[in-house]
């Protein structure tokens, strides 16, 4: 197990939060928002800034937290939760947004992709069939990329609990489904 830490939890500026990292001993990181806007946003010009900041500082990228699926299951809707700057995104852009994350991961060596599970309605169990619907199609999609896709239990989603994500993966047998687990959002 490597320790990692989301560089935005330090500072969107990455040279500070990388120079934060090294004076506490830590070499990977987990890359979400970089200067106002989460990474997967990022342009391929910005992304090489980054990359050649990350790389020269002798920096690994554990994951990529994209906001996969921190979007209403139906229909429009405002932000329940914490976006992490990144832009409002329907649903049907959804796919979009993992295949960037994709892309981003692969530039960074990241084996790892966040994805999320709607927001919340008010009986998440009327919607687990659909969810779970959705995440196996994803977690197919991204073993074919090479990459694993980490659901996190979020308060403001669906599975926000240990026994709501275990449900998902009870029927969702995928080797490229993991979990990042949060034990704050359940709380």
């Amino acid at each position: 197990m490597r320790l990692c830490v989301v560089t935005d939890e330090i500072s969107q500026d990455l040279a500070h939060a990388l120079g934060v990292c090294e004076d506490e001993g830590l070499s990977t990181v987990e890359l979400r928002a970089v200067d106002g806007a989460n990474i997967v946003s990022h342009d391929d010009d910005s992304l090489e800034e980054l990359q050649a900041m990350i790389e020269g500082r002798g920096f690994r990228v554990g994951s990529i937290a994209s906001p996969f699926l921190k979007c209403p299951l139906h229909g429009d809707g405002d932000p329940q939760g914490a976006t992490h700057f990144a832009a409002p995104a329907s649903r049907e852009d959804q796919w979009r947004i993992l295949e960037r994350s994709f892309e981003v991961a692969h530039r960074f060596g990241a084996p790892l992709v966040r994805t999320f599970s709607f927001w919340r309605v008010p009986n998440p169990k009327d919607v687990r069939e659909e969810v779970a619907e959705v995440i196996a199609g994803a977690a197919e999609r991204t073993g074919e990329a090479g990459l694993t896709l980490g659901i996190e239990n979020e308060h403001a989603c669906n599975l926000a609990t240990g026994a709501e994500t275990r449900w998902v993966l009870d029927r969702v047998p995928s080797p490229a489904l993991g979990v990042i687990w949060d034990p704050g959002n359940e709380a």
